[in-house]
């Protein structure tokens, strides 16, 4: 019985060919697919949309500095000065002496009371008396110092009328100045309503300050009651009309 045998097809030994591979030789860049140009395009777009948005119309989003207010213009003053009583008197000493006896700072007295008693070198006993009612203001001496013929035992001032003696009203200011002229008073230490001044005296010479400057003094008296007033703080008035 005969039979027949089929021989199996030995494969070529050449070459054959294959699908390609999905990825690219070593060295050359890969290409990218459809998918991803794709999003690289819609990011792109996204990105332009968002450049234009804040260049153009972002910036609305941005809160705008408020609009500094103007400050209020300050008030213009003419000339400064320095409160003082209108009636002020320094009581010193006829002989001189040892002080034995001074009154504090602020102690009101009347007129023709005793304020200070000076012991002289002869041994007998001086009294210093208020020329008038009012307040001390200043002690420049204590119990016990010697004093001079005509040195100041204590400073009396009546604080119930107090007035500005101005301080740099020059030439050209005071020509421009009269009595009885109504003058607005503003004092630094007390930031509330002016007050109301009126001028009472002008001096028709000029004094000399202590940096060589002249100046014409002027006084003005204070209208009104003045709570919180005090002796030596700083004014400033401005002539009205």
């Amino acid at each position: 019985m005969g039979c027949c045998v089929k021989l199996l097809e030995r494969p070529s030994l050449g070459r054959v060919d294959s699908p390609e591979p999905a990825h690219s030789a070593p060295g050359r860049p890969a290409r990218p697919t459809a998918r991803t140009r794709w999003w690289l395009i819609a990011g792109g777009a996204v990105l332009l949309v968002a450049l234009l948005f804040l260049g153009a119309g972002g910036a609305g989003l941005v809160t705008p500095a408020p609009t500094p207010r103007p400050s209020p213009t300050p008030v213009r003053y003419d000339a400064r000065g320095r409160i003082a009583p209108v009636a002020q008197a320094r009581v010193g000493t006829m002989q001189g002496g040892t002080v034995r006896s001074v009154p504090p700072a602020g102690r009101a007295v009347v007129a023709g009371e005793e304020i200070a008693r000076i012991e002289s070198p002869a041994g007998g006993a001086e009294t210093l008396v208020a020329p008038f009612g009012g307040t001390v203001l200043a002690v420049p001496v204590q119990v016990g110092d010697t004093v001079v013929p005509g040195a100041p035992v204590a400073v009396v001032g009546d604080l119930t009328r107090l007035r500005v003696e101005t301080t740099d009203v020059d030439e050209y200011l005071v020509a421009h100045l009269r009595i009885g002229q109504e003058v607005a008073v503003a004092v630094d230490a007390l930031p509330g309503p002016e007050f109301v001044g009126r001028i009472t005296e002008i001096t028709l010479t000029p004094a000399t300050t202590a940096s060589g400057d002249l100046h014409y003094p002027v006084y003005v008296a204070i209208e009104g009651s003045t709570p919180g007033l005090r002796p030596g703080m700083t004014a400033r008035i401005r002539a009205r009309g």
